[in-house]
């Protein structure tokens, strides 16, 4: 019962590896949100809760987004189609975006300091551009989010955190350009492997997904859950799924390798409550499972182990299975630790009844019962001599008799009792009482007529 539970966790526009330290269980309200299609309003208010701004100053971004509005409205005022939404982009960079930073995922941070990364940027160019009467919608490619404008019945690309990102595929200079800015290169429609479409829902989700990313990569595991889980209740996508049993699983790794089960066993519960009964769910359950009763069944403790797989099986999220293949581990442990100290008849007892239970298998039982009397014919040779020990085996079963571990025993102990009997012979010969040696020699065959030894001493007696 090897330790075992291992992490992977994927991140937009950052790579880290997520290692969560939770004091308790972590317990989520699903909270109200508007249903589709989200108004501009409800994009900005989400996004900046999303972003984690202060409540208390959500109005005042608000007022600050308003304040952008007019003042791109005013200058754009007679465009439309590709000249807005290409101006659009050009104005937001000139006059308030102005440093690109690749974790800079907030809304709210985008409103007071210009700076801004790619998700951050094209919420701001969705909300603005959908103000101003354009269809914007979200793209997502592997670590990197952008928009795109529908002009007439034409999806154009937009690069959000460059201002030559307009139609960017058309441009020959753009891709050095953009790649030597973001480090990201740019996915054309054509790869549509790559590329999934977002609606506004989906462009919040992953605000929430990089402060995850960000939070993680900073040692701020504590909040990473719960953002997780703000994500799966606005959205309820594969994505959001995925990110929430990521974010679970590392947090879980975490307790498996302090060896605190009970504590990773508790977030799956919290999992489970959130996501029901899943394929990851039954796997993290398994491996904490498993790590608890090998813990227990170190320190002997069988019956929490036992209690344990059961309350498992309960919910229905280890399967039959599982349950046997547990169970039958626990119950060789356990056979092992208590066996030495039953009587022989108590331990073939208690094998039987793990045989019929269908937890050891006969060569298990096989094993069990030649280690258990194996003991018990050394214990009495040692104590008794080889003489009652070889008698014991020959009063045993036709079955015991029949093992192979009790058979060998028994040629050895035959062998060492004919040599002992040999040995007492010689002595009594060589020291001239040749009377004696004749009758334990005598006595010796009576009791093992097949021994090749005796026979051999026989032989060289001279005749009478």
């Amino acid at each position: 019962m090897k330790r075992f539970l291992g992490s992977s966790v994927t991140g937009l526009c950052l790579i880290f590896i997520f290692f969560l330290t939770l004091g308790g269980r972590v317990v989520s309200q699903a909270p109200d949100f508007p249903p589709s299609p989200l108004t501009p309003q409800q994009i900005t208010e989400l996004g900046l809760k999303f972003s984690g701004e202060d409540p208390q100053e959500i109005s005042q971004s608000v007022a600050e987004l308003e304040t952008w509005f007019h003042v791109l409205q005013a200058k754009l005022g007679g465009l439309e189609g590709a000249a807005l939404g290409d101006t659009l982009l050009k104005l937001l960079h000139q006059d308030f975006l102005t440093q690109y930073q690749s974790e800079q995922t907030r809304l709210d941070q985008l409103l007071k300091t210009g700076n801004y990364n790619c998700v951050s940027s094209a919420l701001v160019y969705l909300i603005l551009g959908r103000r101003l009467g354009l269809t914007v919608e979200a793209v997502e490619v592997p670590s990197h989010a952008f928009c795109r404008v529908l002009v007439g019945s034409t999806w154009v690309d937009v690069e959000t955190t460059t201002a030559q990102g307009w139609d960017p595929g058309t441009k020959k200079t753009f891709h050095d350009e953009f790649g030597h800015v973001t480090g990201y290169s740019y996915v054309p429609p054509g790869e549509y492997t790559q590329r999934q479409n977002l609606d506004a829902r989906g462009l919040l989700g992953l605000v929430l997904q990089n402060r995850c990313s960000l939070l993680q990569k900073q040692g701020l595991f504590s909040q990473a859950i719960p953002l997780a889980l703000q994500r799966w209740s606005f959205d309820h996508s594969e994505a959001s799924l995925t990110m929430l049993e990521t974010v679970y699983k590392d947090a879980i790794a975490v307790f498996n390798n302090q060896q605190n089960y009970s504590e990773g066993l508790s977030l799956v519960s919290d999992l489970i409550s959130q996501t029901g009964i899943t394929p990851s769910v039954k796997k993290l359950t398994l491996a904490l499972v498993t790590n608890q009763c090998h813990s227990w069944s170190e320190r002997q403790d069988y019956t929490s182990a036992r209690e344990l797989i059961h309350v498992w099986e309960e919910k229905k999220v280890l399967n039959p299975t599982q349950v046997q293949n547990l169970l039958k581990t626990l119950t060789e442990n356990e056979l092992v630790t208590q066996l030495p100290q039953l009587t022989v008849e108590q331990a073939q007892e208690r094998i039987t009844q793990a045989l019929k239970a269908g937890l050891i298998n006969d060569s298990q039982s096989n094993q069990f019962l030649t280690w258990i009397y194996s003991k018990a014919i050394e214990k009495l040779a040692q104590e008794k001599g080889y003489a009652a020990s070889v008698t014991y085996i020959q009063n045993l079963s036709p079955a015991l008799q029949q093992l192979p571990g009790l058979q060998e025993l028994h040629h050895q102990l035959t062998q060492a009792w004919s040599a002992s009997i040999h040995n007492e012979f010689a002595h009594l010969w060589n020291t001239g009482q040749h009377e004696k040696a004749r009758q334990v020699l005598k006595e010796g065959l009576r009791v093992l007529p097949d021994s090749p030894l005796l026979q051999q001493d026989l032989n060289r007696l001279p005749q009478d």
